[in-house]
């Protein structure tokens, strides 16, 4: 207030109306206070700068110090990879001693130890290791071998893991299997002690043998019903074809062939039961004096041999060169003519 009067005495001593007065005093303090906001205002600017460039110097400082951190740790977890697997490749337990990764060096220090077990079959060895899952692996490792080498399939249910338990089981299961097939003693009471996985393959071996055994017992008593017994369709087929084939050779049965289903079967049959009709045709005819006989032989070798047998016999008989021109064997014509000079 005192501030103001006082401008009010300068201005009244300078000659202004109350009014002018007024009016100078207003400008005046609109100017103070512009002066003012300005200091203000710059001083606050010069501090906001000093601060940006002390945080910037502070961030500078403190970034290469964590990126120089990553890297060394980077560096060290590497070293520690290289020492795991080349103590491990080596099976040296020293240089697990020198990994820095506490967990990484006992893991380290157990594989080594697991490792030993197994190969010594030492599963009390195990128990020394200081890594609960690792024991529990060592454990069920030789626990495997000792069932596998034995081919004890109760040794398996000391295997704590259900996937390696069922890899030990079926291991056994297939080498109790190969061994009964090959020596041929597959029970039924044997298949039921196996495993899902091979128990069914039994089954099926145990079908096979009963078929394989059926088919003999078939083809010895030439029985076509028991083919029929078969199941397995190409079996079945085998079976009967096979007795048709017996009896039609057998019998001389031209019509038994017909029936045969396997075409190799079936054309073996025909010549076979030919080849038979045909020797005793030959005899027959050739007992005669008529070549006409022949003409049935199905064989043409045999055939044009029975009709020049009887040309032959009848010029030796009869001495009728004329006859000789009947000869399927024209080579032999010259000849024939000299046999009644």
């Amino acid at each position: 207030m005192l501030h103001i009067l006082a401008k009010e005495d300068f201005f009244a001593k300078l000659g202004y109306s109350r009014d002018m007065q007024k009016i100078l005093i207003i400008i005046v303090s609109l100017i103070t206070f512009i002066v003012i906001g300005i200091g203000i205002y710059c001083w606050f600017f010069y501090q906001k700068h000093v601060w940006n460039i002390k945080t910037d110097t502070t961030v500078n400082t403190i970034i290469p110090t964590y990126a120089d951190q990553r890297i060394a740790i980077a560096q060290q977890n590497e070293k520690n990879s290289e020492l795991y697997n080349t103590a491990i490749q080596e099976q040296n337990i020293g240089l697990c001693n020198a990994i820095s990764d506490n967990l990484k060096q006992i893991e380290c220090h157990d594989m080594i130890l697991a490792n030993t077990a197994k190969k010594s079959g030492t599963i009390e060895t195990c128990d020394t290791l200081t890594s609960t899952g690792v024991i529990t692996l060592c454990r069920d490792v030789i626990s495997t071998d000792r069932a596998i080498a034995t081919s004890d399939r109760a040794l398996c249910s000391q295997v704590v893991d259900m996937e390696r338990r069922s890899s030990c089981e079926a291991s056994i299961d297939e080498v109790q299997l190969g061994t009964k097939t090959r020596d041929n003693t597959i029970t039924r009471e044997f298949c039921n002690t196996l495993g899902e996985q091979y128990q069914s393959l039994c089954l099926t071996q145990i079908h096979e043998i009963d078929e394989t055994s059926l088919y003999r017992q078939a083809i010895a008593t030439n029985d076509l019903k028991l083919c029929e017994k078969i199941k397995t369709i190409e079996l079945s087929s085998t079976c009967q074809d096979t007795i048709r084939l017996k009896s039609a050779v057998n019998t001389d049965n031209t019509n038994l062939c017909e029936t045969i289903a396997d075409i190799d079967k079936k054309l073996y049959c025909q010549a076979q039961v030919s080849k038979t009709a045909d020797i005793a045709l030959y005899k027959t005819a050739i007992s005669g004096t008529d070549t006409t006989p022949c003409q049935k032989i199905l064989n043409t070798n045999l055939r044009n041999k029975c009709s020049d047998t009887i040309i032959i016999t009848a010029v030796k008989k009869y001495k009728n060169t004329a006859l000789c021109d009947g000869l399927t064997a024209t080579g032999m014509i010259s000849a024939c003519r000299q046999i009644s000079q």
